[in-house]
């Protein structure tokens, strides 16, 4: 992961309430902590990235309305959404894991990545996810997923899809709503 450059973009998200103030707060330290250890000071169990994933998603918006998929373990619709590799940026996951889980290619807002939310979510095994959450913008049929992938992925009227969407995923689907009706204008 690319951790100045997940920075950047964290530091030039707006937060609008106190809820996501501490969400970026916190995801501003877990990077510091990630930035500064380096290979040779750090033993294997005090490494921060032990229990400090990084994960990016994507609020995919389309002409058909928004497109969610069934989470894996909860009854749940989210955003497709999966951890930053290694040599990825963010916005680059967010890309690959809409593909990988929906089949679905998605874009980027012509202006570039837009961050439209970031999350942390504590796991029962005690790891710490990071989620940076991106616009992106698609077309086309969920209804053939790859192989190995959910088979629950369609298209949602927005809102609809406000609705049912995860409750962290309330605040990201109204942020990039907004952004799409306003640039429609």
């Amino acid at each position: 992961m690319r951790v100045e450059a997940t920075r950047s973009l964290v530091n030039s998200w707006d937060p609008r309430d106190h809820r996501e103030r501490e969400a970026k707060r916190q995801f501003e330290e877990h990077l510091e902590k990630l930035a500064n250890a380096s290979e040779e000071d750090r033993q294997p169990e005090e490494d921060p990235r032990k229990d400090v994933r990084v994960m990016s998603s994507a609020v995919v918006l389309g002409p058909q309305g928004t497109l969610l998929h069934a989470h894996d373990l909860m009854p749940t619709w989210v955003s497709p959404g999966g951890h930053v590799e290694g040599h990825e940026y963010p916005w680059e996951t967010a890309q690959r894991v809409t593909q990988a889980k929906t089949g679905i290619e998605a874009e980027h807002p012509e202006d570039g990545p837009r961050v439209v939310g970031v999350n942390i979510q504590e796991t029962a095994e005690g790891h710490t996810l990071l989620d940076i959450r991106f616009l992106l913008f698609a077309s086309g049929d969920p209804s053939n997923p790859p192989a190995g992938e959910h088979n629950k992925v369609r298209w949602f009227e927005d809102v609809e899809a406000r609705k049912i969407a995860e409750e962290s995923y309330q605040h990201a689907l109204e942020v990039a709503h907004a952004i799409r009706d306003e640039a429609a204008r």
